[in-house]
């Protein structure tokens, strides 16, 4: 192999991790702004829960159950988006409080819960 040749197959390798570093910076970013625009749908059903509670206070919790659950549902697609951003980032996501963690913590640096440990399972023990 020539010193071209080597030279050309450098060349394309830093191409190709050039490349990838690329894809997973626009994959973060798409990420971001989901998470961004589920946020501010999130702040909206908050705001429309909140007129229908002030508007009608007596029958607030049966009036604002499909509300709620919209709410709860999008909670639920923030923390996957929040999962999935600190996991582009080699971080981990405290499950206890929310807090993002360095990759190689194995307990939460704001709450110190077990990193990793998932509370929706209960302990029979």
């Amino acid at each position: 192999m020539s010193i071209f040749d080597n030279t050309i197959d450098k060349a394309k390798n830093a191409a190709e991790v050039a490349g990838k570093k690329t894809a997973g910076f626009v994959n973060l970013q798409k990420l971001k702004m989901r998470y961004a625009s589920l946020n501010v749908k999130l702040s909206k059903l908050y705001e429309a829960l909140g007129k229908k509670c002030y508007s009608a206070p007596d029958v607030c919790v049966e009036s604002t159950s499909e509300l709620r659950t919209k709410i709860d549902m999008m909670i639920a697609n923030i923390k996957q988006i929040q999962q999935e951003i600190a996991l582009a980032k080699g971080q981990k996501v405290c499950q206890n409080c929310g807090a993002t963690n360095p990759g190689d913590a194995d307990f939460c640096n704001r709450c110190g819960a077990k990193v990793g440990f998932d509370f929706s399972q209960s302990s029979n023990d």
